[in-house]
């Protein structure tokens, strides 16, 4: 059985130059109190303005209220993000390695409720806990990726969402020069589009939005001609289709639903 996306309105329109102002305030903030060369690579406007293009993506998908887990959070980006545009209307929460007491100013401002993992074999959830699980740029960096989905099964409600970002594209011009050139800063797993479908479907989640190349290129020159956000989706889809350089975008992102049976 296939499952159609539902779109919800957002409770506030989605600016992005108001989210990248704020986000960017956080970074100079928390960067002052603590100069963590984590925090720098990520403070980069550039940076910081895609995010808020994947966020603005993604965002129309999320339920009316419920739980959403930043999984493997950091300083909590997304929960920032959340917190912005939607207010209370969402309890957030946040895992990951770093410490109870890192990145201050911004657990402060999304209000997260972290709790620090000890293990990179379970999640410290119940079952059926969350309505949405985020997990920007972090399936990568698990040992068993397999292993990690097993888990955001388990801790997310029938039917609820898990949204994917930034897992890095197997045809990366970006990842190729880090690997060949550079020789550093690579990530050592990649992903095709295919196989990240069919490991999505193998523990309990169908794409409700096909995983894509994670590329906002078309869109952002549309926007200086287009006003309409819907015929923005159209046009770009058309360029997308004609000139298909995405397909050496960085990463890669998709919406999925956990699904009882295939």
């Amino acid at each position: 059985m296939t499952t159609v996306a539902k779109r919800i309105a957002p409770a506030a329109p989605i600016h992005l130059n108001a989210i990248s102002d704020v986000m960017l305030d956080l970074y100079r903030r928390q960067l002052a109190d603590d100069p963590e060369p984590y925090l720098i690579e990520h403070a980069e406007p550039r940076r910081v303005a895609h995010q808020a293009r994947v966020f603005r993506w993604y965002a129309p998908y999320l339920p009316p209220d419920g739980a959403i887990l930043d999984l493997g959070c950091a300083h909590g980006p997304d929960a920032c993000m959340l917190r912005k545009v939607f207010g209370e209307r969402f309890e957030l929460h946040g895992c990951d390695f770093w410490p109870n007491d890192k990145f201050r100013i911004f657990r402060e401002f999304s209000g997260m409720r972290y709790a620090k993992l000890t293990t990179n074999l379970a999640l410290p959830y119940l079952d059926e806990t969350f309505d949405v699980v985020v997990a920007s740029g972090v399936l990568e960096h698990a040992a068993m990726d397999y292993e990690l989905l097993k888990e955001i099964y388990r801790i997310l409600k029938p039917d609820a969402k898990l949204i994917v970002s930034y897992l890095p594209n197997r045809f990366s011009r970006e990842e190729w020069v880090s690997r060949n050139v550079r020789q550093a800063g690579f990530h050592r797993r990649l992903y095709g589009i295919g196989e990240t479908m069919q490991l999505l479907k193998r523990t309990g989640f169908f794409p409700i939005v096909p995983v894509r190349h994670q590329s906002f290129a078309w869109e952002k020159r549309l926007e200086n001609v287009v006003f309409s956000q819907r015929w923005i989706a159209r046009f770009s889809g058309i360029l997308r289709f004609l000139f298909p350089v995405h397909v050496l975008s960085s990463t890669l992102c998709g919406i999925t639903q956990k699904v009882q049976s295939m």
